[in-house]
C-alpha cells in the first residue's frame, strides 16, 4: 500500500512541475489540467480501492480468528467431556474388579461342583464295572457247575441202586474237561481299569482264586477218575481236600468283589456329603 502512494505522490508531483512549467503558455494551460484532473482522479479511485481491499482483508482477518476462537472453545467443550467420560469410565474400572472376582469365583464353585459330578459319574460306572466284572465270573463257573452236579446227583443215584458207574465215570470225565475249561477262561478274563490300583489288584486276586478254584475241582475230577478204577480209599480223602479248597477260594473271591464294591460306595457317600 505504501509503495501505491509514493509512486501516485510523484505522479501527482511530476503533474504539478509540469503544468506550473507551462502555466504561461495558453496553447499547453487546459491540456494540462485535464491531466492533472485525471492524474488527481486516478489517485482518489485507487486509494479508495485499495482500502476497499484492506477493509476485505481485515475483515477476513477478523471472521478467521473468529472461527478459529470457535474452534478453540469448540474443542476445549470436548475436551472437558472426554475428561468426565474418562473419569466415568475410570470409575466404572475401579467397580469392574470385585464384579470380574465375584464371578471369577462363581465360575470356579461351578467347574468344582461340575468336576465334583463328573467324579461322582465316574464312580457309578466303576461300580458297573465291577458289576459286570462279578456277572462274568458266575457266567463262566455255571459252565462246570452242571456237571459237577450231575457227578454229585450219580453218585447219590448210585448209592440207592439207580445208576451205575459208567455214568459216574462219563460225567466225570466231562466235568474234569469243563473244569479245565474254565480255568482256562479265567485266566484270560480282563480286570476292569479302574482309578484306584488297591481295587484292580483285588478284582485280580479274586479272578485268580477262581481259576485256583477249578484247577483244585478239576484235580478232585481225576482223583475221582483214579478210585474209580482203582479203588482206593485214599482218593476220597484228597477228593474231600481238593473240594473244601475250591469252596474256600470261592468264597474268597466273593468277598474281594464284595471289597470293592464297599470302597466305591464309601467315595460316592463322601461325595454326596
Amino acid at each position: 500500500m505504501l509503495n501505491w502512494n509514493l509512486i501516485l505522490c510523484i505522479l501527482c508531483a511530476l503533474s504539478i512541475i509540469v503544468i506550473l512549467s507551462y502555466r504561461n503558455k495558453n496553447k499547453y494551460k487546459y491540456i494540462f489540467l485535464i491531466v492533472y484532473v485525471i492524474t488527481v482522479s486516478t489517485m482518489i479511485v485507487v486509494n479508495l480501492s485499495m482500502n476497499k481491499n484492506v477493509v476485505k482483508k481485515i475483515e477476513t482477518h477478523k471472521n478467521t480468528v473468529e472461527k478459529n476462537s470457535e474452534h478453540v472453545v469448540k474443542a476445549n467443550e470436548n475436551t472437558e467431556v472426554q475428561e468426565k467420560e474418562c473419569i466415568n469410565m475410570e470409575q466404572k474400572s475401579n467397580n469392574k474388579p470385585t464384579i470380574v472376582e465375584s464371578e471369577v469365583e462363581t465360575i470356579k464353585k461351578d467347574e468344582i461342583k461340575i468336576s465334583e459330578q463328573i467324579k461322582k459319574y465316574e464312580e457309578i460306572d466303576e461300580m458297573e464295572l465291577v458289576d459286570n466284572f462279578k456277572k462274568e465270573i458266575y457266567f463262566i463257573e455255571k459252565k462246570a457247575l452242571v456237571p459237577l452236579r450231575n457227578c454229585y446227583s450219580i453218585l447219590k443215584k448210585i448209592q440207592k441202586g439207580k445208576a451205575n458207574i459208567d455214568e459216574l465215570k462219563n460225567e466225570a470225565i466231562n466235568a474234569k474237561r469243563k473244569c479245565e475249561l474254565v480255568e482256562k477262561m479265567y485266566m484270560e478274563l480282563e480286570v476292569p481299569k479302574l482309578k484306584d490300583k488297591e481295587n484292580v489288584d483285588l478284582l485280580d486276586d479274586a479272578r485268580f482264586d477262581m481259576q485256583k478254584a477249578f484247577y483244585m475241582r478239576r484235580k478232585a475230577m481225576e482223583n475221582g477218575l483214579e478210585f474209580l478204577d482203582t479203588k482206593n480209599p485214599a482218593y476220597i480223602i484228597k477228593i474231600k481236600n481238593e473240594l473244601k479248597i475250591s469252596d474256600e477260594l470261592v468264597h474268597s473271591c466273593v468277598k474281594k468283589i464284595n471289597k470293592v464294591k464297599s470302597n466305591l460306595e464309601k467315595k460316592i457317600y463322601r461325595k454326596e456329603k
